[in-house]
């Protein structure tokens, strides 16, 4: 008890997932889903995915600008 937690919640209202459950609903995702039913994942009992956006997204796009806007001075 108290260890923190892995989870991930598919969204059910994804097209590709409605009316599935358990094993077919699984199935649905991992075969037939582009990536997007992924609605909220939970790693080491911290919310890092919140309504299929990372929560960090915002500061990973801004670093990510920058290495980019550096490469090019570089070149």
């Amino acid at each position: 008890m108290g260890q923190p937690a892995d989870l991930v919640v598919l969204d059910a209202d994804n097209p590709k997932l409605l009316s599935r459950t358990d094993d077919s609903l699984l199935d649905a995702y991992v075969f037939a889903s582009d990536g997007h039913a992924v609605r909220d994942v939970v790693a080491a009992g911290r919310t890092v995915v919140r309504d299929g956006r990372h929560v960090r997204e915002d500061a990973i796009r801004a670093a990510y600008r920058r290495a980019i806007e550096g490469l090019r001075r570089d070149t």
